[in-house]
């Protein structure tokens, strides 16, 4: 993702999502020691070299029927582009209202605003940790 030809491959609000947001930095045993861009953390040099990690989350949504909804990522993907996959997946943002600790809810929090971004509706996240 560092050298230019996956860069340019980012559409401009892919981009700057990559700069803007700011990742959660963690710890081993998932205690937070700081927050980088989300193009930082997902640079390899930066994961092997600093020991970067971060918090992210995955949603597998089911209906009543227990038939799982998933998605094809968009073709402006820089990573996996086309590929079908779990309903939604990001990063809680280094923001108050996902920083929130107690029963994971600040990852509950990310989950219903990406929820929204990617589908259009926020629905009730469950945690199964």
């Amino acid at each position: 993702m560092g050298d230019t030809t996956a860069d340019s491959a980012m559409d401009a609000v892919q981009r700057r999502l990559m700069f803007e947001d700011e990742c959660i930095l963690v710890d081993k045993n998932d205690c937070v020691v700081g927050h980088e861009s989300k193009y930082n953390c997902h640079l390899m040099e930066k994961i092997e070299s600093e020991n970067l990690l971060h918090r992210a989350f995955s949603v597998f949504l089911f209906n009543s029927e227990y038939e799982l909804l998933l998605q094809q990522r968009s073709a402006t993907k820089v990573t996996f582009p086309l590929v079908w996959t779990n309903t939604c997946c990001s990063h809680p943002l280094y923001r108050e209202s996902e920083l929130i600790e107690e029963n994971a809810l600040g990852v509950r929090n990310a989950a219903q605003r990406k929820l929204l971004d990617e589908l259009g509706r926020a629905g009730p996240v469950v945690s199964k940790a």
